[in-house]
């Protein structure tokens, strides 16, 4: 039996992003009482905004975590010899990030910034990157899409690193 070409265009990953954001909006804004999902908030004026609301004088979270990591990076670094690689979800600027990353011995590090917000990414790759022996990967995702792809990165480095220098050519 002969079957017919479809002519039906394939929808773009746009046209997927755009019916996903509909479908969310019509099922987040029955809820009672109704939300949005916060990663529809954070393209780079959303990234920016929340960048600036860390700083207002009442937004007191980033000022305590700050003073967590200028008290304590050290030791938990210390606490974690053998760390070779960190995630962070919603880095943000980086900024504390690199308190911690900073506060680590000299060995070398790969860090994976996983967040929806391409302009948050960019500013912690900057952040992150000024630090010697450090590797940045930056994935732009949902937390859990961004998770799988650093397990699968770190499942395949560690698959590598077993295969001798000899083979690897």
């Amino acid at each position: 039996m002969f079957m017919r070409p479809s002519v039906a265009p394939t929808p773009s990953t746009a046209d997927l992003e755009r019916k996903q954001f509909a479908d969310d909006v019509a099922y987040y804004l029955r809820l009672d009482p109704r939300q949005l999902p916060s990663r529809y908030f954070y393209d780079p004026l959303g990234s920016a905004l929340f960048e600036a609301i860390c700083h207002l004088p009442w937004y007191s979270i980033t000022r305590a975590e700050r003073r967590l990591l200028e008290a304590h990076a050290s030791d938990i670094m210390r606490r974690l010899p053998q760390v070779s690689t960190l995630v962070e979800l919603g880095p943000g600027s980086g900024e504390k990030l690199s308190m911690l990353v900073a506060a680590r011995p000299t060995a070398s590090l790969t860090v994976h910034l996983v967040d929806v917000s391409s302009a948050a990414l960019d500013l912690a790759m900057r952040t992150v990157g000024v630090h010697d022996q450090v590797t940045v990967v930056p994935h732009q995702a949902s937390y859990e899409a961004g998770l799988e792809r650093v397990s699968a990165d770190v499942v395949a480095r560690q698959l590598l690193d077993a295969v001798p220098e000899v083979q690897r050519g």
